[in-house]
């Protein structure tokens, strides 16, 4: 009787070792070329490119399905202008399993208000807001980019901090402080306490930009957000400057 295929197993990190003649994949990320166990806002493919037939069938249990769906992470962003900020084409099986090995194209509504290149990194050139879409397969996604000038905590702080810092087991609670579960949240733990996390107005003190930037103690774990992001990195230092407010 044939094998099965396993729907249980990660998308991520999935096995092909029982398929005959199965692909090569080169996978480059920002900060390293080691992969990922999770793509994130921060942590995402730059580039993925595949060689070689699938050569999988019933009797290789762990072979992907073919893409079924596409989406474009983060589907809403912002980046200041001159400044950079880097977006992932995910494709997903029919069963919701994350798939590697497909290459996106990539185009912009507004190549005057921002532009994309050919991994998905947008460059935000003028005020305003623009549709990225990214094409896979006969997919296609699309997510926002507003390019901004100024910097709030709930529409370009917390969306950064959420999904870099705010994970499973950390900045949550329970879990190690800051939390960062919320705008309201995060600005309580951040400014309100009174702690040494940020300093309103002044960019060259305080324990949350230096994390940022650290590439001994870096946050999120692995690389900092000012190597991965820094187009983010730039928004949060931007916010803080402007007075670090409950906006």
């Amino acid at each position: 009787m044939p094998a099965r295929r396993n729907r249980g197993s990660p998308a991520v990190g999935r096995s092909f070792d029982n398929c005959p003649a199965g692909p090569t994949l080169a996978a480059t990320y920002l900060g390293g070329t080691s992969m990922r166990t999770r793509l994130s806002h921060l942590a995402v493919t730059a580039s993925v490119a595949v060689s070689g037939g699938w050569g999988c069938s019933n009797e290789c249990p762990n072979c992907p399905g073919g893409g079924t769906s596409l989406q474009v992470s983060p589907g809403t962003t912002s980046v200041l202008p001159g400044r950079t900020v880097q977006l992932a084409a995910l494709v997903y099986d029919r069963d919701g399993a994350l798939l590697n090995g497909f290459k996106a194209s990539w185009s912009s509504s507004d190549q005057s208000v921002a532009s994309v290149d050919s991994t998905g990194l947008v460059t935000g050139l003028a005020v305003g807001s623009v549709t990225i879409t990214a094409s896979v397969a006969g997919l296609n996604a699309d997510g926002t980019v507003n390019v901004v000038t100024t910097s709030t905590l709930s529409g370009q702080v917390q969306p950064i901090l959420q999904t870099s810092c705010a994970t499973a087991f950390c900045h949550v609670s329970p879990g190690p402080s800051p939390t960062m579960t919320s705008a309201s949240v995060t600005y309580n733990s951040l400014v309100a306490s009174g702690t040494t996390y940020v300093t309103p107005g002044d960019t060259t003190v305080g324990l949350l930009l230096q994390r940022l930037k650290s590439t001994t103690a870096p946050m999120p774990p692995g690389a900092p957000l000012s190597q991965l992001q820094p187009g983010n990195y730039d928004l949060i230092a931007l916010w803080i400057a402007q007075g670090a407010q409950n906006n």
